[in-house]
């Protein structure tokens, strides 16, 4: 009797340690859960985002609801050409500043403790930079607010595994803000997103090369045109057709890979000129369409006039613009007619730079 009363009494204590441990996990599994549906969502929007920047700055705005501790958030991807590892996407921080700031990657904190494998806490950055960054860096953080982080939730991201970026979770709390269950959390995090990240490179790549030539990093033709056919009725817009003069000779007697080099550096430069919601396509062999939008011809005609001078040592051309006013009646194929008879006479009248 005692014996039975011994078992039965053991058996109600381990259904309590259980349900104990089980309430104690709740939360965790909650996160587990949210991570889940998080991964989920940023698989399924990387089908309807041609902006891999948009896909940096999504992870970012979930994550900060899952791990609640963070303040600010900052999303690198590091560049093995040039061995530096950039801002692509932040929250809490100026962009337009910050995407100025690169570091080496030997730069990183832990990187030579953990070869940025797993996820680790920072306590007290600053005191990391204080030795590792040389004083114009240095300098340049702290103007931005960088050094005021207290605390830092790091997640390096790994693509076919090898180190691809690295996003941050800070925190101006306390200097011992993230604990080790917070790390747990991170863990698991990795575990998901690089197996994600993966699948959204390649559908990135595969939708990249799907719009854009491959060359020049232009828009192609037909993505030109879609995006054309969605601009907003009534916006004003200037059409512009450019043709590179002499380029059959550059390929003749310099061959075609200095031909390439004069495509790529004249993409390049006009990009510098244009703004990110422009239009910017390669239309053919050595001709180029770029659709301003809200301005007026001579506006388009000072920029036209500044790339040419940016260009004056490498390559001439010639220009045909029409401004525009989009309408339910505007055709395309009527404005691609006016523009290439305006190029001609552009090329005929005007001398070379």
């Amino acid at each position: 009797m005692i014996l039975k009363s011994l078992f039965i009494l053991f058996i109600i204590i381990l259904i309590i340690i259980v349900i104990y441990r089980n309430i104690k996990l709740l939360p965790i599994f909650k996160k587990t859960n949210k991570i889940n549906n998080f991964i989920f969502d940023m698989n399924r929007d990387i089908l309807s985002s041609n902006n891999i920047e948009e896909i940096y700055l999504f992870i970012l705005t979930e994550l900060l609801k899952i791990i609640t501790k963070g303040s600010k958030a900052s999303f690198l991807v590091y560049n093995e050409c040039k061995d530096i590892v950039e801002y692509k996407a932040v929250i809490g921080y100026n962009f337009e500043k910050i995407s100025n700031v690169s570091f080496k990657k030997k730069e990183l904190y832990y990187c030579k403790k953990s070869k940025l494998e797993k996820p680790f806490i920072i306590h007290n950055p600053q005191e990391h930079y204080d030795t590792h960054l040389n004083f114009d860096k240095y300098n340049t953080l702290i103007n931005m607010g960088l050094l005021d982080i207290k605390s830092t939730l790091s997640i390096p991201i790994h693509i076919d595994n090898k180190f691809s970026g690295i996003i941050n979770i800070d925190s101006l709390e306390s200097y011992k803000y993230f604990t080790k269950s917070d790390l747990k959390l991170a863990n698991f995090i990795k575990s998901q997103m690089d197996q994600s990240l993966n699948i959204i490179n390649l559908l990135y790549e595969l939708n990249h090369n799907a719009h854009y030539d491959h060359l020049t990093k232009t828009m192609n033709m037909k993505y030109f045109l879609k995006k054309f056919n969605k601009i907003d009725i009534n916006c004003k817009c200037v059409l512009i057709l450019v043709d590179l003069n002499d380029f059959k000779y550059i390929n003749d007697t310099f061959g075609h890979h200095e031909g390439n080099n004069i495509l790529k550096i004249f993409s390049d430069t006009v990009r510098t000129f244009i703004h990110k919601d422009d239009l910017f396509a390669r239309y053919g062999g050595d001709e180029f369409l770029i659709l301003l939008k809200n301005v007026d011809f001579n506006t388009a005609k000072i920029r036209i006039e500044e790339i040419r001078k940016s260009l004056k040592d490498i390559i001439s051309f010639g220009v045909g613009m029409q401004e525009i006013i989009f309408n339910e009646d505007l055709c395309i194929h009527d404005l691609f007619k006016l523009i290439d008879k305006k190029m001609y006479e552009d090329k005929k009248n005007k001398p070379i730079y």
